[in-house]
């Protein structure tokens, strides 16, 4: 397996963006199959009514604690597909936007077990430098094991600031 990389903390801007999005408090153990099971089905609803992605499949958490990264067992999550077209509602599935606001962030290379690094990295930066967060993160995957090996997986890892 290759080397697992981080590269640098990086502060910026997220703007809000249109997204088709299912919200859920999933415990830790569930997430795997949770999150395969979300994205077939807004891949799904994006199909059948022709929206096409406009950026990278994304997992909001609203829960983040950065003093006790495992967190408390349950996720409050979003999993979300930024889309160019506005679409209604359907069940579960909502039109959302992702939120505007100071980041920091980082990528990372390697295995999703091992994000964990790429938030320790973060946490330290915003420790390091008085940045206050706001116990929200977005993960953005820039591409899926179903078409690179896990060691190639490239995850953008976002945390809102103050």
């Amino acid at each position: 397996m290759a080397e697992i990389e981080i590269m640098k903390a990086e502060l910026g801007e997220q703007e809000e963006h249109p997204a088709l999005t299912l919200r859920a408090k999933v415990l830790e153990k569930d997430l795997p199959e949770h999150v395969a099971k979300c994205f077939g089905i807004i891949k799904a609803y994006m199909s059948k009514h022709g929206a096409k992605l406009n950026g990278y499949p994304f997992i909001a958490y609203y829960n983040i604690d950065l003093d006790n990264l495992r967190g408390g067992g349950t996720w409050d999550m979003e999993i979300g597909f930024p889309v160019s077209k506005i679409l209604p509602d359907s069940g579960k599935i909502k039109m959302s936007e992702t939120l505007k606001a100071k980041t920091i962030s980082c990528f990372y290379k390697g295995a999703y077990p091992g994000l964990g690094k790429a938030y320790s990295l973060l946490a330290g930066f915003l420790k390091d430098n008085n940045f206050q967060p706001l116990n929200i993160s977005y993960e953005y995957y820039y591409n899926s094991p179903e078409f690179v090996p896990e060691d190639e997986l490239l995850t953008r890892v976002v945390l809102l600031i103050k």
